[in-house]
C-alpha cells in the first residue's frame, strides 16, 4: 500500500509513513494501486466496503434533533388544546353564573310585583272601610323596606290637622303590611297619640320606624327644645318592639352645645293619598321595567337613604299670575301679608307628577328647633323666584320631566309667598337624578 500523503510505499501493518511521518488512519480503501490493478474485483469490493463503512459509521447525527422537534410541536399542540378547554370552561361558568344571577333578579322582581298586588288589595279594602269615617282623619301611605328583607313594606299613616292655619298634619297612627315572598302579613297598629306635631320617619339601614316630637314648647336656656324619640322595630313574629328616649339636644352642634343631629339618622318618607294607586302600581309593574328604569329607581333609593327627598315632575317657569292661581295650591290664609313681587316676577317650579307629602325642617318662628313636619298633598316645589324676571337656574330643563333630590327648607304658607302653601328648596342643594 502507499502513503496517501506522499505516495511512498508502506507495509500493511505500518501506522506511520517512513518518509513523511503521516499517520496511517484507515487501511480500508488505501490499497496499493498495484493491488487495484492486479485484482480489480477486490478493488471494487474494497470501494463498496468503504462506502458501506461511510454510510454506517459516518452518518450525520441529525436524527435526535428531528425527534426533539416532533416533541416540541406535540407540546405546543397539547398546550393550545388545554388553553382552549380552560377558556371554554371559563365561558361556560360565566354564562351559568350570569344565568343564575339573572334568574335571581327575575325571581326578586316577581316577588316585588306580587307584593304590589297584595298591597293594592289592602289599600282598596282600607279605603272602603274608611270611606264612611266621619272624623277629620286623613290617610296616606308610603312604601319602604323597614325590616331588612329587601321587599318594600306598606306603611299607612293616619293624620289629623293639628294646625289648620299652618296646614300641619300630625301623625296619629301607623299600620304596616308586609309581603315576605310567600304571604301577606299585617302588623299590629301603632298609635303615636301625639298632639305635638309628631313626625314619622324611617330609621336608616331599613331598621324600623321612627317618630320624633317635641316634648315641651319652652326652649331650654341654650335654645334647644327636647324631642321624644321612639323607634318601632318588627321582630320575627311581626310584632313591634319599642324603644324610647328623650333627646335634649336633637340638632347638630352649633359651637355651644354638642347636638346629636337626629335628622341625619333617619330617612324622610314621601306619603301619597290611599286613593292614589300609582305607588303600588309601580311595584306591580316592576317585572316589566327596563334595565334603565331599574337603574333609575336604584338611584332614587340611594338619594333617599342619604337623607334627601326625591320628587319627579316637570320644570316650568310661572308668571306672577300663574303662580297665584296654580291648580291645587293652597289658598288658605292668603291675606294679611303684603305682596312683595313685581308684575314681571318669575317663579321656577317643579310641577309634581302627583300630589305628595313634603317634609320640612322649619317654617315656624323657632324654625328648626322643632322636629320636621310633614305637609301632605303638595303639587309643586319652588326652586327659585326673582323680581327682575331673570330666572335661568333650570332654564335647560324648561318643559322637561326630571327627578330631583333635595332638602326642602320651608313651606310658603304666608299670603305673600307664591305659589301658595308649596315647599321651597335651595337651588344650591338640588341634584338631578339620572
Amino acid at each position: 500500500m502507499f502513503c496517501e500523503k506522499c505516495g511512498s510505499q508502506i507495509s500493511d501493518d505500518q501506522q506511520f509513513c517512513n518518509e513523511c511521518g503521516a499517520r496511517i488512519d484507515s487501511p480500508i480503501g488505501s490499497q496499493t494501486s498495484a493491488e487495484q490493478i492486479n485484482n480489480p474485483q477486490q478493488a471494487v469490493y474494497n470501494q463498496s466496503e468503504q462506502q458501506m463503512y461511510t454510510q454506517v459509521y459516518e452518518q450525520p447525527v441529525d436524527a435526535p434533533k428531528n425527534k426533539k422537534s416532533k416533541y416540541s410541536k406535540l407540546t405546543i399542540i397539547i398546550s393550545a388544546v388545554v388553553a382552549l378547554v380552560v377558556v371554554i370552561a371559563g365561558i361556560v361558568c360565566f354564562l351559568n353564573l350570569n344565568k343564575r344571577v339573572n334568574s335571581a333578579d327575575k325571581s326578586h322582581n316577581n316577588v316585588i310585583s306580587e307584593a304590589g298586588k297584595q298591597y293594592k288589595k289592602v289599600l282598596k279594602d282600607f279605603s272602603e272601610t274608611k270611606s264612611s269615617d266621619s272624623s277629620d282623619m286623613k290617610y296616606y301611605y308610603t312604601l319602604w323596606d323597614i325590616n331588612k328583607d329587601s321587599i318594600p313594606d306598606l306603611v299607612i299613616a293616619s293624620s289629623r290637622s293639628a294646625d289648620t292655619t299652618r296646614m300641619i298634619d300630625a301623625t296619629y297612627g301607623v299600620r304596616v303590611a308586609s309581603y315576605d315572598g310567600k304571604k301577606l302579613i299585617k302588623s299590629e297598629d301603632l298609635t303615636t297619640s301625639s298632639d305635638s306635631y309628631a313626625t314619622l320617619y324611617f330609621n336608616k339601614n331599613h331598621d324600623g320606624i321612627v317618630t320624633l316630637a317635641p316634648i315641651r314648647y319652652d326652649a331650654t336656656s341654650d335654645g334647644d327644645i327636647p324631642w321624644a324619640k321612639t323607634i318601632y322595630r318588627l321582630n320575627k313574629h311581626h310584632k313591634f318592639t319599642t324603644s324610647s328616649e328623650t333627646v335634649e339636644h336633637p340638632l347638630g352642634s352649633d359651637g355651644v352645645v354638642q347636638g346629636s343631629d337626629e335628622l341625619s339618622k333617619v330617612v324622610m318618607p314621601s306619603f301619597i293619598s290611599i286613593s292614589d294607586m300609582r305607588g303600588v302600581d309601580a311595584l306591580v309593574n316592576n317585572e316589566k321595567n327596563s334595565q334603565k328604569v331599574r337603574e333609575h329607581n336604584k338611584n332614587v333609593q340611594d338619594w333617599i337613604e342619604k337623607g334627601y327627598q326625591v320628587y319627579t315632575g316637570t320644570i316650568k317657569t310661572l308668571s306672577k299670575e300663574e303662580a297665584k292661581n296654580l291648580p291645587g295650591a293652597d289658598k288658605d290664609d292668603t291675606t294679611g301679608f303684603p305682596d312683595t313681587y313685581d308684575d314681571n316676577a318669575r317663579f321656577t317650579v317643579l310641577l309634581l307628577d302627583n300630589p305628595s307629602s313634603v317634609t320640612v325642617a322649619n317654617g315656624f318662628m323657632d324654625c328648626a328647633l322643632r322636629p320636621t313636619i310633614t305637609f301632605a298633598n303638595k303639587v309643586a316645589v319652588l326652586i327659585s323666584d326673582s323680581n327682575d324676571g331673570t330666572n335661568n337656574n333650570f332654564k335647560q330643563y324648561e318643559g322637561k320631566r326630571i327627578t330631583i333630590a333635595t332638602k326642602p327648607n320651608g313651606i310658603m304658607y304666608h299670603g305673600g309667598d307664591l305659589p301658595y302653601g308649596q315647599p321651597s328648596v335651595s337651588s344650591d342643594d338640588i341634584h338631578v337624578v339620572k
